[in-house]
């Protein structure tokens, strides 16, 4: 989804669906975005805690416990926990094979 992303998925949520959308750029930024139902409840981002929002910005913390999410870890090092952030939330981790099979622009939408 791209940077757009962070718009569309308000309009994928919005039939009651929960949506997250995993984005990275080139300038070391990442960021994960959770919307249900046409709302953006909560928005993690890389430049640290001070930076979270949504409706809820802190409502999931709880799942953030001590993975390296944030300055000083090294952008390796965040990319993987932002992924297993993903996995964590989604319920379902990806393996090599789904990797293979095609480009992918949407990667979890969980009802």
């Amino acid at each position: 989804m791209g940077w757009h992303g962070k718009r569309k998925i308000e309009q994928i949520s919005a039939d009651g669906l929960e949506v997250l959308n995993l984005f990275a750029n080139l300038n070391t930024r990442l960021s994960l975005r959770r919307a249900f139902d046409g709302r953006i409840l909560t928005v993690v981002d890389s430049g640290g805690p001070r930076l979270a929002g949504g409706e809820d910005p802190h409502g999931l913390d709880d799942q953030l416990g001590d993975l390296p999410l944030f300055p000083p870890h090294p952008y390796e090092e965040r990319q993987g926990a932002f992924l297993e952030l993903a996995f964590m939330l989604a319920g379902h981790r990806l393996d090599v094979d789904w990797f293979e099979t095609t480009v992918h622009r949407r990667y979890f939408v969980r009802t």
